[in-house]
């Protein structure tokens, strides 16, 4: 028994001896010197993780402030109308300044006057720049949501990170394989500012449209009434001749009585010819967005015309520049990027999912550990043998639909691109009747009428002719001067109509 005790108490003697020295060479433990030694070299930088995103985002920047650019450049090559530099430079001031455009509309002034500033100043087109501008603001909201929830991940979400430094709100697992996510978004936003920079070319096109429209009726007007006063002015001189062959009985006095009335019928035209270029010059201000008060000068028009394509170009230049079309396209192009962008959302990925980790703010390593790295099992959301995604086929139903909605847009834009070239052609023969009209007044009608005017107007002073022959040579001129007038104006408004038809604008000739 005594020999039991002592051998115990060697042995806790020794168990003592053996746990200071563990201790003391614990204590003592000095790390290799290798594991000290600095390299020599910085090791090579690897790319943050949200590189890709902050470049995409600085790309998204760099097309929102070209857009920019490109809404103050009148001269870009898609517009419909290039305004002449001089001309632009010298109504630029009256964008503003509502007395500079008055005063530039209040003087003799040509064509280009009011087609520069139907692109200044009509309210339409002003309201379709805003709406532009109000689609580039997309651009700072395709990043707004991921920046938001990338701050709060670093900063809010936890303290502890999953794996390695803290990469923020995402991870491996939302950014891989799908890193385009972003991009698309940036697609959607561009085809929405393609969209809207279409319909402001549109509202561009339509207010040149209506300026020139305009102008070309006012010339038509003023036009009609110098016919006209010139005609009155025969017709008084006529009642002179009349009246003095009446006094010595040479005639009948119907005659005078015929002449008087036909004053009498212009005289009324007249004022209602002055009372329509009254509501002319309505219009124009209308367009201009001038005040009522605005005192229109006499409009000068080119009368060469302009250098046209032949048809079959016409056709090509619509379906591919008219800009209801090119609207459609933008809008196709958005659901095929949003198309695009649900797929990547709702279809499964192109891995299982095995190594991607989630950012979460919970110990992921460790015995800590509250749930594994990353998945183990590709069941492990759902039992053996079922899908990963259960939902997936109510997803697959909604892009179905979607598809089904693109294919429609694209039947749309066949439909609008046969009725673009319907409306070209018709459009095309508007324009070449009343070119084909206007070469026959101008080069025969006109000179055959006063011709016949100045030979009835002789004859019946000298008995030769009778006064019915005299009235209707009377007539006949006026109406042939009035027709070359009215052809013209068709000419010119036919033109404009084409022209917008086509999407784009043609070159002018020189003036004749």
């Amino acid at each position: 028994m005594v020999w039991l005790v002592v051998l115990i108490g060697l042995g806790a003697t020794h168990a003592r001896g053996d746990y200071r020295d563990l201790r003391t060479a614990f204590e003592q433990y000095q790390p290799p010197s290798h594991l000290f030694h600095l390299p020599t070299e910085a090791p090579p930088e690897t790319p943050a993780q949200n590189d890709a995103f902050e470049a995409e985002k600085q790309r998204l920047l760099d097309l929102q402030t070209r857009w920019q650019e490109e809404l103050r450049d009148l001269s870009a090559p898609t517009a419909f109308y290039h305004p002449d530099s001089r001309t632009l430079e010298d109504l630029t001031g009256a964008q503003a300044d509502t007395a500079a455009a008055q005063a530039a509309v209040s003087q003799p002034f040509s064509q280009a006057v009011p087609e520069v500033l139907a692109l200044l100043r009509s309210p339409a087109v002003k309201a379709a720049e805003h709406r532009v501008r109000a689609a580039l603001e997309k651009y700072s909201q395709v990043s707004a949501v991921d920046d938001i929830l990338r701050r709060y991940s670093a900063f809010a979400e936890g303290a502890m990170t999953g794996v390695g430094a803290m990469r923020g709100h995402g991870g491996g697992r939302g950014q891989f394989p799908f890193p385009g996510v972003l991009a698309l978004k940036g697609q959607v936003v561009t085809q929405d500012v393609m969209a809207a920079r279409e319909q402001l070319e549109t509202a561009r096109r339509d207010a040149v449209t209506a300026a020139r429209k305009t102008h070309w009726r006012q010339w038509f007007l003023h036009q009609v009434l110098s016919i006209t006063e010139r005609t009155i002015g025969l017709l008084r001189e006529l009642e002179q001749v009349s009246s003095t062959r009446y006094e010595a009985g040479r005639t009948s006095f119907q005659d005078v009585i015929k002449v008087q009335v036909q004053r009498e019928l212009l005289d009324e035209r007249l004022v209602t010819l002055r009372e329509q270029l009254r509501n002319a010059h309505v219009e124009t201000r209308q367009i201009l967005h001038l005040p009522p008060d605005t005192p229109i000068g006499l409009p000068q028009v080119n009368l060469a015309g302009a250098d046209i394509p032949d048809l079959p170009s016409l056709y090509d230049m619509a379906v591919a520049g008219r800009q209801e079309l090119s609207v459609l396209r933008a809008r196709i192009g958005k659901m095929d990027a949003m198309i695009e962008m649900a797929e990547t959302m709702l279809l499964p990925a192109f891995d299982l999912g095995l190594s991607t980790y989630k950012d979460q703010a919970i110990r992921q390593v460790g015995t800590q550990a509250g749930q594994p790295t990353f998945a183990t099992r590709t069941d492990a959301a759902a039992g053996a043998g079922q899908p990963k995604k259960p939902w997936f086929g109510f997803a697959d139903a909604y892009l179905r639909e979607m598809r089904q909605k693109r294919q429609a847009m694209q039947e749309e834009l066949n439909r609008l691109q046969d009725a673009t070239v319907a409306l070209v052609r018709n459009k095309w023969f508007v324009l070449d009747r009343a070119k084909r009209e206007k070469r026959l007044y101008q080069n025969t009608l006109v000179q055959l009428s006063e011709a016949a005017l100045e030979v009835s107007t002789s004859g019946y002073e000298s008995d030769r002719v009778a006064f019915a022959d005299v009235i209707a040579s009377y007539t006949l001129w006026l109406d042939a001067n009035l027709a070359l007038a009215d052809k013209r104006s068709a000419y010119g408004i036919s033109l404009a109509e084409l022209e917008q038809a086509v999407g784009q604008s043609f070159t002018q000739r020189r003036k004749e």
